[in-house]
């Protein structure tokens, strides 16, 4: 069992020995001052038993935020080529940048926004002095040799992760309440840990545990403290339970809640207490970080699980995030290994399809727009189905993939088509159901989309005009309309509805009776009930009653409905027209057809 590391308390020897460095190096020079005890205690233990010399990963560019460190220039080993702030970054992948934690600060934005735009992996090498520093660069020579348990300790229950990831020990809420995670913690070797849950910079809640970073040893800068950073003061939950995350014998460490590793310039303590620096001190070689608040779920853990790779999981995390975040708000710190990044999709988060959402939007109005009182049949039932599926709408809880939420999709409309019959039922046995005042409801609270106006021949062949209806609250139906200059209000429809081509014989070329057709071609899929009534002034003239048609789209080929109205003799002979109403996913339309009836 041989020592790995090479301790050196003057800094010129250590530069020499350092920037002298070899491929075949047998043991890592680290520089560690007296006043650092904690880190010699670590390098101390850092033996073959456990490690391996690996090499070091060379980056395309680097960069040196901290005067102090410009010693590091002198080595080979850290980039390709020496870059600063105002250095165009061409033909470049890879960025590390090297300095002291007092430096990393908000001037680094723009850097950190133009190397994303980029698509350029940014590595920082930070310390909080130039000890601390040596010791994580030094990290970057080695890796554990074997293949250690990787753990996640999450506050969410991690259901949907548990079916798909058998490698990784899953400690989600439940585990977190009823087992002692502080011993499982520090009692063993892991390759992984990745922590999530709610935190700051000094501390990361996990249940009744909490990982903080309090280095007592090191001297106060300032005197911002958590609350037993003050005299006479406490840990602010059970002290028994909290764990120090520079104990943690881990190789890498992802810190996934609010601010673990904000700017030095945007904290609120003083850097003995924080979590981010405290890792940096102890034993991890790769620490993921943020800098922010956070919006980290399960599609990020999910992300992490399936390429885990260092090498670019900064931008993988960006583009993950992007649906919920607009900026920056994770780093790595460290290097990768040697290890070409798999060829994994793009990371993009799966969230609800476009008619997920517009059913769910629809069931909200119902509720929320006042067209329909709380005693209203289709008031109950939505407030049931949104009651069941919005707590399903939350990022991430239905599912990880496009596929889940598909299924989703399928689920939910499934779910839609009882409702539609429902709606359709009322609308077919009484005209004057407030369902049928969706449009009038809706266009007066509403405003014209000036560029959705177009001119458009109606179904009759004479001039039409088309045009949307955008509600002005959002609790509102968006419309689509088509006027007609014969057939007056010929169509208008919720938002989705299937296009509808529905026309009538003009006139009765058999005696009393009108035929007509409809051909629906629908935008998404979804049961659809119709019916074809005449207005109550003449519905009583009509031999037969006005029945229900349900209409399957599995597809969204075109289906065509034919039929006919036949009239008693006696009718009172003049222009009619056949209104046709039209449920699909709880979204109406409705479209009118003129006729006349004549003599023989």
């Amino acid at each position: 069992m041989e020592k790995l590391i090479k301790i050196y308390g003057d800094k010129k020897e250590y530069i020499r020995a350092f920037c002298s460095l070899k491929s075949d190096l047998s043991s890592i020079p680290v520089f560690i001052e007296n006043n650092r005890p904690d880190l010699q205690v670590i390098a101390k233990q850092v033996t073959s038993a456990d490690y391996e010399l690996t090499t070091f990963f060379k980056s395309t560019a680097g960069m040196i935020i901290s005067p102090e460190v410009n010693f590091y220039k002198k080595s080979p080993l850290f980039c390709r080529k020496w870059v600063d702030a105002n250095t165009k970054l061409e033909a470049c992948s890879q960025l590390v940048i090297i300095g002291l934690d007092k430096d990393f600060t908000q001037q680094l934005l723009p850097l950190l926004r133009t190397c994303n735009q980029k698509q350029i992996e940014v590595y920082f090498l930070l310390g909080r002095d130039v000890s601390s520093l040596s010791w994580l660069i030094g990290k970057q020579f080695l890796k554990l040799n074997i293949l250690r348990p990787r753990g996640i300790f999450s506050h969410k229950k991690l259901k949907l992760i548990a079916q798909e990831n058998k490698d990784w020990q899953l400690f989600g809420i439940k585990r977190l309440m009823t087992e002692s995670i502080k011993q499982t913690l520090e009692k063993q070797v892991w390759s992984e840990l990745i922590f999530h849950g709610h935190g700051k910079e000094d501390h990361l809640n996990l249940a009744d545990y909490t990982l903080h970073g309090f280095n007592r040893q090191l001297a106060p800068l300032t005197k911002f403290a958590p609350s037993w950073g003050h005299k006479n003061q406490a840990f602010f939950k059970d002290e028994d339970k909290a764990i120090r995350i520079s104990n943690l014998r881990v190789e890498k460490i992802f810190l996934f809640s609010c601010s673990n590793f904000p700017f030095a310039d945007a904290r609120l303590y003083d850097a003995r207490f924080n979590l981010t620096l405290d890792a940096i001190d102890g034993w991890a070689r790769n620490i993921v970080a943020s800098i922010s608040v956070q919006s980290f779920e399960e599609p990020e853990l999910a992300e992490v699980l399936a390429n885990d790779n260092i090498a670019d999981i900064g931008s993988r995390l960006y583009q993950s995030l992007a649906d919920i975040q607009p900026f920056i708000s994770i780093v790595s710190i460290g290097l990768p290994l040697n290890i070409p990044p798999k060829n994994t999709r793009l990371a993009v988060t799966a969230r609800l399809s476009e008619q997920s959402k517009l059913i769910l939007s629809r069931l909200a109005n119902y509720l929320t727009s006042g067209m329909l009182s709380e005693n209203h049949p289709i008031y109950k039932f939505a407030t049931k189905i949104l009651k069941d599926y919005t707590q399903l709408t939350r990022r991430g809880t239905s599912g990880l993939s496009q596929t889940d939420y598909q299924n989703f999709e399928k689920e939910l409309i499934n779910r839609l088509n009882p409702f539609s019959k429902r709606m359709a039922e009322i609308m077919l046995a009484d005209q004057t159901d407030c369902l049928f005042e969706f449009d009038d409801f809706s266009i007066y609270r509403s405003t014209i989309a000036k560029d959705s106006v177009a001119y458009e021949k109606c179904d009759c062949g004479r001039e039409g005009i088309i045009c949307h209806y955008l509600p002005e609250t959002n609790n509102i139906f968006e419309l689509e309309s088509h006027y007609c200059y014969k057939c007056g209000d010929k169509q208008v429809a919720m938002r989705g509805m299937p296009t509808v081509n529905f026309t009538c014989d003009e006139y009765d070329k058999e005696p009393l009776v009108i035929h007509y057709q409809i051909v629906v071609t629908p935008k998404y899929r979804g049961d659809i009930f119709l019916g074809v009534q005449l207005p109550t002034y003449v519905a009583q003239s009509v031999v037969s009653s006005p029945r229900l048609i349900k209409v399957r789209c599995r597809n969204l080929e075109p289906k065509i409905i034919s039929g006919r109205i036949v009239f008693k003799k006696e009718t009172v002979l003049q222009s009619y027209y056949l209104k046709l109403f039209m449920v699909q996913n709880g979204g109406i339309a409705i479209n009118r057809a003129f006729f006349n009836l004549i003599a023989d």
